[in-house]
């Protein structure tokens, strides 16, 4: 085998750990997505090594097999096709650019017989520009990762790993100027019913639909979250709690005024519970979620914030 067959290295890159707190199993799942990523790095390692494989037989060199270049643009399609930002588009079309390189070298190669060096140089150049392939797919993969783990593809809203990063930002600063922040645990409630009774198409569009008003009542350096299935956390910068009551109160008159999702059956408005805490310097970003979480359970069980402080 020759020497550039054995710089083929082919190693899933490790996915990035989050805090505890931040980092509970969601009701929402990607299995299916990285699936596809995964099969579109598979299909392009296997097509390589068959190659790097025929190449080690020069003196009776077989035709290349063509590269599954549909295949592998429906894998990356599947993969990438909710949630993607202009970085993995670009990074997409470079890819897909790349492979189409390589399908042309195949098909050349594949014209040419015998051991002529012009053939030679053909595969050589075929077995580099897959390599570079290989390795950019797998950053892409890397890219892809990243930004799934910080925008929520469904709602649009940032996810939990921008969540922890603006938390532990929003913290860094309370502790260098003093003040307060207010954090808001907000869960919809009769959520599971509509999924029951509507199917999950329709409690997606619930869930797109209460993301909009939710962004539509809060200011611009506010920070909106999706925790996790129909739960939402809220970050208001230098707030108190009373500040915190009052964008509540604006939320709920808003999704008065309308139905989220109108079905031929029902017209179906949003109601939530929610919890409230403050992020202080003296208490840590964990302390402050658990605090409201325990206020939004005593809200969906009726008790007074008081009560289950």
């Amino acid at each position: 085998m020759s020497a550039l067959a054995a710089e083929v290295s082919i190693k899933a890159p490790a996915s990035p750990s989050v805090v505890q707190a931040l980092n509970a199993p969601g009701r929402e799942s990607h299995g299916t997505a990285s699936a596809a990523m995964s099969a579109a790095h598979r299909t392009l390692a296997t097509w390589l090594q068959r190659c790097l494989r025929e190449g080690a037989y020069r003196t009776h060199v077989k035709a290349v097999e063509a590269l599954p270049l549909a295949i592998i643009e429906r894998q990356l399609q599947e993969a990438l096709e909710q949630g993607a930002d202009d970085g993995v588009d670009d990074a997409r079309r470079e890819l897909l650019a790349e492979l189409l390189q390589l399908e042309d070298l195949s098909s050349r190669l594949a014209a040419r017989v015998g051991l002529d060096p012009e053939r030679q140089r053909i595969y050589d150049t075929l077995v580099i520009a897959g390599l570079d392939a290989l390795q950019h797919m797998a950053e892409l993969g890397v890219e892809w990762t990243a930004q799934r783990a910080s925008i929520d593809p469904l709602t649009g809203l940032p996810g939990r790993g921008a969540l922890q990063r603006r938390l532990i930002a929003e913290h860094a600063l309370l502790r260098r100027h003093g003040g307060s922040s207010t954090l808001m645990l907000i869960d919809l409630d009769r959520f599971k019913p509509i999924n029951d009774l509507y199917g999950h198409l329709a409690g997606d569009r619930f869930l797109r639909a209460f993301a909009s008003e939710l962004r539509g009542v809060l200011r611009p350096y506010d920070g909106a979250f999706r925790y996790g299935g129909d739960e939402f956390i809220v970050l208001l910068p230098q707030t108190s709690l009373h500040d915190g009551a009052s964008v509540l109160a604006r939320l709920r008159e808003r999704l008065a005024t309308q139905p989220l999702l109108q079905t031929p059956r029902a017209s179906i408005h949003a109601a939530f519970s929610a919890g409230c805490a403050l992020l202080e310097s003296s208490r840590s970003v964990v302390q402050t979620i658990s605090d409201a979480d325990r206020q939004l359970y005593a809200a969906k069980a009726g008790v007074s914030p008081q009560a289950a402080s």
